[in-house]
């Protein structure tokens, strides 16, 4: 009853579904020089999780999650500018999602806080920014970071190219502050990108995630990150043929990492569970797009084992899975999404050290159904 319940609502919402549409921020002050914009978006979503736990009882949870963000982007004038927004949750670790229900005992909520919060200046081809943002890595998948995580730090980059698009950016992050020994654990990301075609187009990137944990025991200044000091190598490619039928796209993404393995792994680790690859495919039939893809993530292969990764597998490595995703508008600023997802573990001859509540146990597996309604404005 429940998957019928599901599949007729996401039909349903998605047979509605108009021509795409693309939103902006709103300029509501503007002179010769500088402007004012103002932006935001809130998503409702409704998730059901079924976990499947070898030797103890099954995990099951419907649960309702509130996504509430406002914006604005303020150009002092051609050089300098600077950005603002505010979020639910924006002191969690990991998402920014509102959890419903939460009345007594159901845990913390932290409320509305910043989110991002900078300065940038722009001196065309060349651009940099400092203090909290999204650090502007082209991440294909949300294997290497969780885009709901946005970093205080510093960044640089630019852009270059005429009939082909080539970018480099780097950036230097805080990704736990401790108070007053100055060990701070920080991490430089960097990133090559190139871009080449319109109607058929190729789009690939190299890169880079270095951690430098020096927090070694948890406490009141901080704590050590999973895998320890260690760098992520990342490549991604992706093909597209716009003037294909259903104007289809492929793509591959890999990340390989340094970690130790006896150290972070333990035995029953191999060499083999410091990758992880995700391949995927998208198509567009009329209004809606589609994307499946399938992953394949050993437990040191997602950064910082996992911590740092999007919520596509939420704090999670060591597994096989794949995604399901169909969205389309319905109705200009408002798009719905219908997500499956299926997760197995990949090497069970390990337990890890890291291994915390969201990471899968030996033998299980794990199903989500989601489906997101978002209003952007």
């Amino acid at each position: 009853m429940r998957w019928r319940k599901w599949c007729a609502v996401a039909i349903m919402a998605l047979l509605t579904s108009g021509a795409g549409y693309a939103h902006a921020a709103k300029t509501i002050w503007a002179d010769d020089e500088s402007s004012l914009a103002l932006y935001g978006d809130i998503r409702f979503r409704h998730e059901t999780d079924n976990e499947v736990r070898e030797g103890k009882p099954d995990r099951n949870r419907d649960r309702d999650r509130l996504r509430l963000r406002l914006g604005l982007d303020y150009k002092a004038n051609e050089v300098v500018s600077l950005g603002a927004r505010l979020a639910t949750e924006a002191n969690d670790d990991h998402s920014t999602n509102h959890n419903f229900g939460l009345v007594k005992g159901g845990g913390s909520e932290a409320g509305f806080g910043l989110d991002k919060g900078f300065i940038k200046v722009g001196l065309e081809p060349v651009w940099l920014w400092a203090g909290k943002n999204s650090m502007g890595v082209w991440d294909a998948t949300g294997l290497l970071w969780d885009p709901d995580l946005n970093p205080e730090g510093i960044a640089v980059g630019g852009a270059f190219g005429e009939g082909y698009k080539a970018s480099l950016s780097a950036g230097y992050y805080i990704v736990n502050e401790t108070l007053y020994d100055d060990k701070d654990d920080t991490m430089l990301a960097w990133q090559a990108l190139v871009e080449y075609g319109k109607e058929y187009s190729v789009k690939a990137a190299v890169g880079g995630f270095s951690v430098n944990d020096r927090t070694t025991s948890e406490g009141e200044d901080g704590f050590p990150v999973a895998g320890g000091t260690a760098d992520y190598m990342h490549a991604l490619v992706e093909l597209a043929a716009k003037d294909w039928p259903l104007s289809p796209s492929v793509g591959a993404q890999l990340v390989s990492s340094n970690v130790d393995v006896d150290k972070y792994i333990g035995a029953g680790g191999e060499d083999s569970d410091r990758n992880a690859t995700v391949v995927y495919i998208k198509v567009k039939p009329g209004p809606v797009d589609v994307k499946v893809s399938l992953w394949d993530v050993g437990y040191a292969g997602a950064t910082a084992l996992g911590e740092f990764n999007a919520d596509e597998f939420a704090k999670t490595s060591n597994f096989t899975g794949w995604i399901v995703s169909v969205k389309g508008n319905i109705y200009k600023a408002l798009s719905v999404q219908a997500k499956y997802f299926h997760q197995e573990v990949k090497n069970n001859a390990i337990d890890p050290p890291f291994a915390g509540d969201a990471q899968l146990g030996k033998g299980n597996k794990r199903t989500r159904m989601q489906l997101n309604f978002v209003v952007k404005f």
